[in-house]
């Protein structure tokens, strides 16, 4: 036995289905002599004609008037797979009935459907009253009920659908119209094994299939075979064309008697279907019917355009907050502040719960979004894995799974990336839509088990069957991207510009500081010289004059000799300074352990005098680097971490891990308020002579060499405890 499924359904040849609907007779004739080769048994009921009498004869033999209206129209019109109603005739006395032929697959094909010669309908005045009452629609839900009720309105039906496909393949009724006593259909869901492909295939041709009587009598078509093909009788572009069996099986489960169905197309797919259910038998003239024909192709026309408007309206919405944004962003230079605060934010741009701008290690969360740690896991994940400007997705854990975690407030991902290599990332975050999904009937259950055995067939129940859809958010749209890849251009374009303006402001600090250094250096040599005479004259009268002065005199010789002297300390640590930043390195690798214990050597004698001690944890490493500059800089920590103590015994430890070293005292401390200040150029904590005096120059000196090894020098304290500078070396 062969598996069930619903290909079954795909497979069943519906356009050859062998029987025509038995409220009109059809009728395939030899396209050149008219003569009848097929017909269906319906021709006795309404032409008072056996099959018999009818085939092997001219159809136009069947007519009042053989030069009459149907063969003058007959002989101008275009049929080629296009049927067209030809007037209205008697034949063999009985009607009047509508003639409707076309030309497929090598026949003549002509539908004969009874006219009613009492309807009083003026069907001129229809196309003007639908064009207006589908063009007054404003919003692309207004256009939907308009569809409905003016459907209902034409054909008296008990209950229109509008019923439109997903991309799933599924359809959901967006639209209703029907007698109050009726169960609601809109909003749910129908399994895209409702209407199988073939017959979404077939409405793309015939736009138009109306069922008068589901409970019909078929009304075979003979001889089955066409005798002038040798095949079925492809009855594809036929309104009389036979239903089959599956699909009056599931009008019969709904209590249907009567159907209609029009098609909703854009180009060649199948945008949805006007769905008309009535609960008694119901038949539609073939005016009516076109009248019908014409609603469904002016919703064809517009549909896209009415669904545009309010995408516009929204897209219109979102490019002024861009506009504004972008606008501020052109003129302050604080982006995550820009677009994380203020009036307007980037939330208030695209439809979202919650959303984050990143730039380097700065993170600005705003809304409901998931935590700050899993913010920076999720943008370490995008680095990796986002290869392209703009990715968006409604079910980000099947992505990336730890999104499981906060489905909450961030199911679905809009990411724009401004820029990799700066860290740079606009994300926008859409929570769960605790989606549930009402389907008429179990999905999951066409293949239904009877007395026969497994077969599919139409669901029995039409109860609403729920399934909720976990872990997945509102898709972004089309425009939402958009509108993310325009304001991820204006921040590349922002950040290209402010780097282009910092590496100006940068090319010309550096020029200032080379010609400050070059300042500083010529200042400090060439005031010594007169600072000299100052010193030594002062000296001359304190030596041979002192004993004329009185205490008052020596006083003031006692101090312009001291300010000499200091000022002479401070020339000398600047022109120090100027050294260290003009110098040219010689950079090598050197080991740190071998700095050390240079600098030790160097200051043996303050270690002596202090009784403190230099403590070496592990192995140093071996960096690149000016071996001088390098003995310097821990000369200056080791001194200061003595000079600075007041312990009984002063203990100074070294420790790497890695390029970072780190130079620990059991000192005073440094309160945190003065932390940042303490690299600045003659910068004292304490008073002039406390703590055995200085300039203020060592940690100045310190900064300025790991600087410019590449490097850097960061401090950390606690009044009381001690210090520890932590140097970074460069790889």
């Amino acid at each position: 036995m062969s598996e069930v499924d619903l290909t079954n359904c795909d497979r069943e040849p519906i356009h050859v289905i062998g029987h025509a609907q038995p409220h009109g007779a059809l009728l395939a004739l030899d396209p050149e002599t008219l003569v009848v080769l097929q017909a269906s048994d319906s021709v006795e009921a309404h032409f008072d004609l056996s099959v018999g009498a009818v085939l092997g004869r001219s159809f136009l033999d069947l007519l009042p008037d053989r030069d009459g209206i149907f063969p003058g129209a007959l002989s101008v019109a275009s049929l080629d797979a296009n049927p067209a109603h030809l007037g209205t005739e008697r034949v063999n006395g009985r009607g009047p009935f509508h003639l409707v032929a076309h030309v497929y697959d090598g026949a003549l094909i002509l539908e004969a459907e009874p006219a009613d010669a009492g309807d009083a309908t003026d069907y001129r005045a229809l196309p003007r009253r639908i064009l207006h009452a589908l063009g007054a629609a404003k919003t692309a839900q207004a256009f939907y009920d308009a569809i409905v009720h003016e459907a209902r309105l034409l054909t008296g039906f008990d209950r229109v659908m509008l019923y439109r496909f997903l991309e799933s393949g599924t359809g959901v009724v967006v639209a209703e119209a029907a007698e109050s006593h009726l169960e609601p259909f809109l909003g749910l869901h129908y399994p895209a094994s409702d209407i199988p492909q073939q017959a979404r295939r077939l409405f793309t041709l015939n736009t138009v299939r109306l069922y008068p009587d589901v409970d019909y009598r078929p009304s075979p078509i003979e001889p089955p075979l066409n005798p002038r093909t040798g095949r079925p009788l492809d009855l594809t572009y036929c309104a009389l064309r036979g239903v089959s069996s599956m699909h009056t099986a599931y009008l019969q489960n709904m209590g249907v008697k009567a159907s209609m169905a029009l098609a909703i197309t854009q180009g060649d797919e199948l945008w949805g279907l006007i769905a008309l259910h009535h609960y008694v038998p119901r038949a539609l003239p073939y005016p009516l019917r076109a009248s019908c024909e014409l609603l469904a192709g002016l919703a064809s026309l517009q549909v896209a355009e009415k669904e545009g408007a309010g995408e516009r309206t929204e897209h219109d919405r979102m490019r002024d907050v861009l506009d504004r944004l972008v606008g501020r962003v052109r003129k302050t230079p604080q982006l995550p502040a820009l677009v994380a605060e203020g009036e307007e934010t980037i939330l208030d741009l695209i439809p979202a719960g919650g959303a984050a701008f990143a730039v380097g290690d700065e993170l600005r969360l705003l809304g409901e979004t998931p935590g700050e740690a899993a913010v920076r896991d999720l943008l370490a994940w995008l680095d990796e894995h986002q290869t392209e400007p703009i990715w968006a997705g409604e079910g980000l854990s099947a992505h990336y799974p730890p999104a499981r975690d906060f489905h909450a407030v961030g199911a679905g991902l809009l990411s724009a990336q401004i820029s990799r290599a700066a860290g740079a990332y606009v994300l926008w975050f859409r929570p769960e839509t605790a989606r549930t999904v009402h389907w008429a009937g179990d999905p999951n259950k066409p293949v239904e088990t009877s007395e026969l055995g497994d077969r599919v067939s139409p669901r029995r129940s039409f109860a609403v069957w729920k399934e909720a859809v976990a872990g997945l958010s509102r898709p972004w749209t089309e425009g939402e991207k958009a509108v993310a890849e325009l304001l991820r251009l204006a921040l590349v374009e922002t950040l290209v510009s402010r780097a282009d303006e910092i590496l100006r402001l940068n090319v010309e600090l550096e020029t200032r500081n080379e010609d400050l250094d070059a300042f500083t250096h010529v200042a400090a040599h060439d005031l010594k010289e007169p600072l000299r005479g100052i010193r030594n004259y002062a000296q001359f009268l304190h030596e041979d004059y002192g004993d004329r002065l009185d205490d008052e005199g020596r006083g003031q010789i006692a101090t312009i000799l001291r300010l000499a002297t200091r000022l002479e300390g401070l020339l000398d640590s600047l022109m120090h300074f100027a050294r260290v930043s003009r110098e040219e390195l010689a950079v090598r690798r050197c080991d740190l352990n071998q700095a050390v214990e240079e600098a030790e050597m160097t200051i043996q004698s303050a270690l002596e005098r202090t009784g403190g001690r230099i403590v070496v944890h592990g192995s140093l490493p071996k960096v690149k680097g000016d071996e001088d500059l390098i003995t310097e800089i821990f000369v200056n920590l080791f001194t200061n971490g003595l000079k600075y103590n007041e312990s009984q015994a002063p203990l100074i430890e070294v420790s790497s891990q890695g390029l970072r070293v780190e130079v620990r005292d059991n000192g005073i401390g440094i309160p945190k308020r003065h932390q940042a200040s303490i690299f600045t150029l003659f910068r004292r904590l304490h008073a002039r002579d406390a703590f055995g005096g200085g300039t203020g120059m060592g940690l100045t000196i310190v900064k300025k060499a790991i600087e410019r090894l590449g490097g850097r020098i960061g401090v950390v304290s606690e009044p009381g405890v001690g210090t520890t500078f932590v140097l970074e070396f460069a790889e």
